[in-house]
């Protein structure tokens, strides 16, 4: 009289495995992307008051020239992301335009966003935003990974 088999074939295990290790082939990539926009989508929040800043200093003083330093903007210092190594810069580029741009630490995967503000009669359209990658440090900037 032969007995019950119990338990798993290696065969069965081995099946098991492969399925377990290609979810997570795709399931990591795809996490970290969603980590580091989340990441850059409150970095940019944080950045919103500067935006409102330059506004307001421009309907003041209608130059944006005049509109890009933490003094001229009445601002302590130019605001730093939160919870990262970010820094900021801003520039006027013949006064017609103004840039922020946002350079990424690590923790934001080293990117460098820069965001393009053009002034209509009231506001600032912030119309362009482009990415610069940062190949030699390995990182990928993308709008799928940043959200800009």
């Amino acid at each position: 009289m032969k007995g019950i088999r119990k338990g798993f074939t290696i065969i069965e295990l081995m099946v098991s495995v492969m399925v377990v290790g290609l979810f997570v082939a795709v399931a990591v990539p795809r996490y970290e992307d969603y980590m580091m926009r989340s990441r850059w989508t409150l970095a940019l929040a944080d950045v919103q008051p500067l935006q409102r800043a330059i506004v307001d200093c421009n309907m003041k003083k209608h130059s944006l020239a005049a509109c890009i330093t933490a003094d001229q903007l009445g601002l302590d210092a130019l605001p730093t992301p939160s919870g990262s190594s970010a820094a900021v810069k801003v520039t006027s580029i013949d006064g017609t335009r103004v840039t922020l741009e946002i350079q990424g630490g690590t923790i934001l995967g080293g990117c460098t966003v820069t965001l393009t503000g053009v002034p209509t009669e009231h506001r600032i359209n912030w119309t362009g935003s482009t990415l610069r990658e940062v190949k030699e440090r390995g990182y990928h900037c993308s709008r799928k990974r940043t959200g800009v």
